[in-house]
């Protein structure tokens, strides 16, 4: 019997651990968002498919190694064309049974490439800031996401504090109505004046449904960006709360405008535009490379093999005539250049609206919350004085019901304030570019 009771002792002990929910953080919900985001794994993969076109192209300024083989079997060839070969005696169409004469050749050679008009060297470029740019959308993907996990952690925090306000006024209200219930039981009170606490309370009760509905769907939000999929096991730890800190919106707009992966992004697509320009006219500047190898004769029925020799050369190619081709092909290139040029100035201007917007909202937010808290302060002190005023019989109990709306309006308006404000502090430092990750390799 003792054993046994250990057991279920024992049992008890552990169950509540079973039964722990995890913990996250907001850290750990960052965290898991970018393990977890399908568009920034395709970012980092286009990174390592940047950086292989980019070792692609540094090969170019390395030699070509190639082998190539012909046969050519030539029953009617007049072989007085080829000096020094045996020519056998009979018919040009050789008899049935008898071998038409025929021609292998075999070489392998190697080329390289002396001048392309600077065409391999822009290139090279090219994929250069490709890879740079590819590193840029990185950067892009994840402060966008860092942005949008902040605000769906926030989200659930706020939605919390609000299921927590109003059980708390639901509680209020039980009270009060219990009070009520007792005065009129004793006569003091009518019945319209306990009927409308009940009231109230009943639509309290309501908007606490609608408040904890509201977390569950605030979690299941968050829960798909971060990969998750049985919310109930998680509970949020972070609280909202206020530390003000001041900014400097023309200095934030400097920073952005440095920093910003956008304007980063189409910085190089400029760049890269003016060398397509050059690559365009070096498709029709002179093209000069060497060669060497070595290539092998062999011949049957009756022709002289050749020993191997060895072959070394140049190739020069000189576009002469192209209908004007190439002045219209730079033509189209320098209007894309100029274009992308359009494309940065006007998001360096959006950008900087932005900048300054987000700016405006973070010192008008701040303001609202030190109005909100002030408004709490005035709102408790105005429900205290009520209900002294109500116990006196000098007010009536809407005056009380009144007195306590207003008190939790002020304290819901001080949850979306602080809210706002974490959030806010996320857009700013995506706005500015300052949200930073680790470069992928």
């Amino acid at each position: 019997m003792n054993k046994l009771v250990l057991m279920v002792m024992g049992w008890l002990m552990i169950t509540p651990s079973l039964q722990a929910q995890e913990v996250l953080s907001l850290e750990s919900c960052r965290e898991m968002a970018l393990s977890h985001n399908r568009d920034l794994k395709t970012a980092a993969l286009q990174i390592q498919e940047a950086e292989s076109n980019y070792k692609l192209a540094k090969k170019a300024y390395l030699p070509s190694i190639e082998g190539s083989a012909t046969g050519i079997m030539m029953p009617t060839l007049n072989l007085d064309l080829f000096p020094g070969m045996a020519i056998p005696e009979g018919p040009a169409i050789p008899p049935i049974g008898v071998e038409s004469p025929g021609i292998l050749t075999a070489g392998v050679f190697a080329v390289q490439p002396i001048y392309t008009g600077g065409k391999i060297k822009a290139v090279n470029e090219q994929a250069k800031l490709g890879k740079a740019m590819s590193q840029e959308n990185y950067n892009l993907t994840y402060a966008e996401l860092i942005e949008k996990t902040d605000e769906a952690y926030w989200n659930v925090i706020a939605v919390k504090e609000g299921v927590k306000l109003t059980k708390t006024y639901v509680e209020m209200l039980d009270s009060l109505e219990s009070q009520m219930e007792l005065m009129y039981n004793e006569g003091l009170l009518p019945l319209s004046e306990k009927l409308k606490v009940s009231v109230q309370k009943n639509q309290a009760v309501l908007e606490q449904v609608k408040a904890e509905n509201q977390v569950t769907l605030a979690i299941l939000f968050l829960s798909q960006i971060i990969g998750i999929e049985d919310e109930t096991k998680y509970e949020f730890i972070d609280e909202l709360a206020f530390q003000s800190s001041s900014i400097n919106i023309q200095e934030g707009v400097n920073i952005g405008l440095a920093q910003r992966s956008e304007i980063k992004l189409l910085d190089n697509h400029i760049r890269i535009n003016e060398l397509e320009q050059k690559v365009t006219q070096a498709d029709y500047l002179p093209q000069v490379g060497v060669m060497a190898g070595g290539m092998y004769l062999y011949g049957n029925n009756g022709l002289d093999n050749i020993d191997p020799i060895a072959v070394v050369g140049g190739t020069v190619r000189i576009p002469i005539f192209h209908f004007n081709e190439s002045q219209e092909k730079k033509t189209v290139a320098r209007l894309q250049t100029q274009k992308a040029i359009h494309e940065r100035d006007n998001a360096s201007e959006m950008i900087s609206i932005e900048i300054k917007q987000i700016g405006y909202q973070l010192e008008e937010n701040r303001r609202s919350i030190a109005i909100a808290q002030d408004n709490i302060t005035q709102a408790q002190e105005s429900l205290e004085e009520t209900k002294i005023s109500f116990s006196s019989g000098l007010n009536t109990t809407t005056e009380v019901l009144q007195s306590q709306s207003e008190l939790l309006r002020m304290q819901f308006e001080l949850i979306l304030a602080l809210k706002n404000h974490e959030v806010l502090k996320t857009k700013w430092l995506r706005a500015t570019g300052q949200i930073h990750n680790p470069p992928i390799r």
